[in-house]
């Protein structure tokens, strides 16, 4: 198949990385001893965009029901009753929408702690030091699906040279066409020992609203972390940050071609018990067909590839001490 001259190859980085604007330090200088004031609304800790504003130094604009928290370097846009939140033009979904509340603006502290705070503020994710392994996990194999088990494998094959080239060890769950199930790849992503990242690469599974790329932050457990204590092993804001590196890598390369879903919450039980941070990057919908085009790209598939490499080192820069 003939190239697309759009999604043509211009090196590893290329000039996407100028438009590198997240996971920002800039937010580094939110208060440490701010005293947040949760508002509860229908058993939920809602915070008011006021104290989002104050604790991360930015500026709070309201125009009707559309929110705008900034600072120059920093944009965070967002809509009374909607889930959708921009930060830098990069799209996430809340798990809550945003609501109101006398005449405030809330987001749920949920939402605070595992979307707005690992993004602004990487440096204070907890890790396990310095990153030495990345696990990919290429999905479907050995079963009737074969262009995207092919697919899979190779962006994950083409990811793997470049992390191993740049000195960071690579575990594949499968290196060839055999099936592997979620269960066995948790399994397979649990035994690895040390500071790890778990990348699942997935592709839609044909419905029409779904069409596009979304990146989804797993090893999520049921309660967010509370201000004054961390629940053990959630390593959902990790899960943020690498999603929104590997995400916003991907979406700059790539649009204006691909649809972008944004970065979506995930309910995924079987990855709820990973023990490294994690995310499902959904690559697109061959049954669609302006997604097929996309896909069936050996361009495109490699600029996935690169948009994990690339991502992976942002993650890193961000969150090492």
């Amino acid at each position: 198949m003939k190239s697309l001259p759009f999604l043509r190859w211009s090196g590893l980085l290329g000039c996407a990385a100028a438009l590198f604007t997240w996971l920002l330090p800039a937010a580094a200088r939110a208060e440490e001893d701010f005293q947040w004031q949760p508002l509860k609304i229908e058993g939920r800790d809602y915070v008011s965009a006021e104290q989002i504003g104050s604790f991360y130094h930015l500026k709070l604009r309201r125009d009707g029901n559309k929110i705008a928290l900034d600072d120059g370097k920093v944009s965070i846009s967002m809509e009374t009753g909607s889930a959708v939140c921009e930060m830098n033009g990069l799209k996430f979904m809340f798990a809550t929408p945003v609501v109101e509340k006398d005449s405030s603006v809330q987001i749920s502290r949920a939402d605070l702690s595992r979307v707005l705070d690992p993004v602004l503020r990487p440096k204070m994710i907890k890790t396990n030091g310095p990153l030495e392994t990345v696990i990919l996990d290429p999905d479907y194999g050995g079963g009737d699906r074969g262009n995207e088990a092919a697919y899979a494998l190779q962006i994950a094959r083409q990811a793997a040279k470049e992390l191993e080239r740049d000195g960071c060890k690579v575990v594949l769950t499968r290196d060839d066409d055999v099936a592997v199930t979620a269960e066995k790849s948790l399994e397979l992503a649990n035994a690895v020992e040390g500071n790890a990242v778990f990348i699942r690469i997935h592709f839609g599974s044909g419905d029409a609203d779904k069409r596009g790329i979304a990146t989804a932050p797993l090893a999520l457990k049921k309660d967010a972390p509370g201000d004054d204590a961390l629940v053990q092993d959630d390593f959902g804001p990790a899960s943020m940050a690498l999603a929104c590196a590997v995400h916003g890598s991907a979406s700059a390369r790539l649009k204006p071609y691909m649809v972008d879903l944004g970065i979506q919450p995930s309910d995924d039980p079987v990855f709820s018990k990973l023990k490294h941070p994690g995310i499902s990057l959904d690559a697109g919908c061959l049954s669609d067909p302006e997604d097929a085009k996309l896909i069936n790209n050996e361009a495109y598939r490699r600029n996935l590839a690169l948009s994990i490499f690339a991502g992976v080192k942002r993650y890193k820069k961000a969150t090492q001490p």
